[in-house]
């Protein structure tokens, strides 16, 4: 997501306009295709017989640097703004330098605008323990909603989204709208967010397949903290 520095999201918790990006964290919209996308949208959680991380096979966590390069990860193939609006929780992310003087506390709120464009608070809080927060805006795609462009660049009042970053909802709770996972088109970045700051461990597996499949590991997204005395950095495959 570029989330806390150019466009995020996903993210919970931005990505083109490294430069230029102040803070942000996520977002998450949604659209795959086909046959992937019963799989990717769902708030079902998985079945004794489907497979966790822990079993999933190494090569499938280790081989998504080279898939990268082939197919971009598909995006969820709905989205209602109406129920993605309101307050996450950033669970995990990819590490980001946009993002490192965040320690604890992220969030993102969405707030749908009269200009159908979608206000973006992002915050966190530092390791002086000070809340750090970033305005933005973001625009869906017409044709596919899940990819979602954020800008945090104003100039003069004006929201402007030629730089921008690319917030791809590739993982979403269509019935409740209670998780979201946000990816990036060259999967650089990820953002695993929640109504809450913990994720019911019911949920867990299936997120961590979701990323498998959407050719991510587990284990490259780090647990974020939600309160100072959380120090330690746990990879996302150890729960």
């Amino acid at each position: 997501m570029k989330c806390f520095s150019h466009a995020l999201m996903i993210g919970l918790f931005l990505i083109s306009t490294q430069a230029l990006a102040v803070a942000s964290d996520n977002l998450t919209f949604s659209t795959p295709s086909s046959s992937a996308s019963s799989s990717l949208d769902s708030s079902s959680p998985p079945s004794p017989s489907s497979p966790s991380a822990s079993a999933v096979n190494t090569a499938a966590l280790t081989s998504h640097s080279g898939l990268a390069a082939i197919n971009p990860p598909q995006v969820v193939t709905e989205v209602d703004l109406k129920k993605y609006q309101g307050l996450w929780y950033e669970i995990a992310k990819i590490p980001n330098k946009f993002q490192k003087h965040c320690t604890y506390g992220t969030t993102a709120q969405y707030e749908i605008l009269n200009d159908l464009k979608v206000k973006v608070i992002n915050s966190c809080f530092n390791e002086k323990n000070s809340l750090i927060t970033a305005e933005g805006r973001a625009l869906s795609d017409n044709k596919t909603p899940a990819k979602i462009k954020v800008t945090f660049v104003n100039v003069l009042g004006f929201w402007v989204f030629s730089f921008s970053g690319d917030y791809w909802i590739i993982g979403l709770d269509t019935n409740n709208y209670q998780w979201a996972i946000v990816g990036h088109p060259e999967r650089k970045f990820a953002w695993i967010l929640s109504r809450s700051p913990d994720l019911n461990t019911l949920d867990i597996p299936y997120l961590q397949n979701v990323l498998v499949k959407q050719g991510y590991s587990p284990c490259d997204l780090i647990l974020t903290p939600h309160s100072p005395s959380q120090k330690e950095a746990l990879p996302f495959c150890s729960l």
